[in-house]
């Protein structure tokens, strides 16, 4: 994989990852992703491949299946033929064929089995994936919300429903997997030096990362993560640096104080009860961890204190 923060193409090729998480249902065929990226389709392919470690087709194709992996089991009163639908599958035939290919399970059975089976099922899928033994993966129990019940670590508070109004933010992006602390704790140290000098952080700014990707289900390495901070103002951005907004709307929010690896615990505990006892489900692909402090220092070491935010509506 390329060290794009050096590359001539990086606006470019940011250009074209945010396209496809905000597109993944609509065409994203290797000639609208080239325009998207204003260079010819042999230049996009060779330079798509040097950033991402795969080809712009199968990068989209694994987003594809891992969204609807993700939805199948977090937006249960959703049917199979919508799911494939609004992941750019367009049937669940042809989701069936693909999730079938990916993780060796149709998306009815994946859904319908228990948290065991499905971490044999994932744990085999990602050892044969990579060409590996099916029965070890690195790391497999780190992150584990849909698995079996996990140990308390640290203080949770009450889940809490609160309605919020679109936040503008300003963001680099990690891709390196959310295990690769330095990396994240390195981008939000860019961020924090290109937004600085033009005094976009203000006591009001909020530092939030945003992981795009399960990382039970996508491959741990692959994990694709935004080190955001809150802004005011919509400021030119560039050399890495991107600019979105995070939709308004109802929210599930917790705060969280305690070890790091609490996290899977806490994602077990809002996925698999608080928001059932709500009555509420999530919307987007992701969430959000929002930290108490926006000084890139305040991110690292073993002990965590942030605020989980998860976009949700009524099931």
């Amino acid at each position: 994989m390329l060290d794009s923060a050096s590359s001539p193409h990086l606006a470019r090729m940011g250009r074209v990852y945010d396209f496809i998480q905000d597109h993944l249902a609509e065409d994203l065929s290797v000639g609208r992703l080239a325009e998207v990226a204003i260079l010819s389709s042999w230049h996009f392919q060779r330079v798509f491949q040097e950033f991402s470690g795969e080809s712009a087709a199968a990068f989209v194709r694994r987003l594809r299946v891992e969204r609807a992996a993700d939805r199948l089991l977090i937006q249960k009163a959703r049917t199979v033929d919508a799911v494939a639908v609004e992941c750019g599958f367009g049937s669940a035939e042809l989701l069936a064929r693909h999730f079938q290919k990916r993780f060796h399970i149709s998306p009815s059975a994946w859904r319908a089995a228990t948290p065991e089976e499905r971490h044999r099922t994932i744990r085999q899928a990602l050892a044969v994936n990579r060409g590996e033994d099916p029965g070890f993966v690195q790391d497999e129990g780190k992150y584990s919300r849909y698995l079996g019940d996990q140990p308390q670590q640290g203080i949770l508070t009450d889940l809490r429903l609160e309605r919020r109004p679109e936040r503008r933010v300003i963001y680099t992006r990690h891709f390196q997997g959310y295990d690769h602390e330095g990396g994240i704790n390195a981008a939000f140290e860019r961020l924090w030096h290109w937004a600085q000098p033009r005094g976009l952080l203000k006591p009001s700014t909020v530092a939030l990362g945003i992981g795009l990707d399960n990382p039970w289900i996508c491959d741990p390495a692959r994990c694709r993560f935004l080190c955001c901070y809150s802004v005011d103002t919509e400021p030119e951005v560039g050399d890495g640096i991107g600019l979105r907004v995070i939709p308004g709307g109802l929210y599930a929010l917790v705060g969280y104080e305690g070890p790091r690896d609490g996290l899977s615990w806490v994602y077990q505990r809002l996925y698999q009860t608080l928001l059932l006892r709500a009555g509420v489900e999530g919307v987007d692909d992701f969430d959000s961890l929002e930290y108490p402090s926006a000084h890139p220092s305040s991110f690292g070491g073993e002990d965590y204190s942030c605020q989980l935010a998860l976009r949700v509506r009524s099931r």
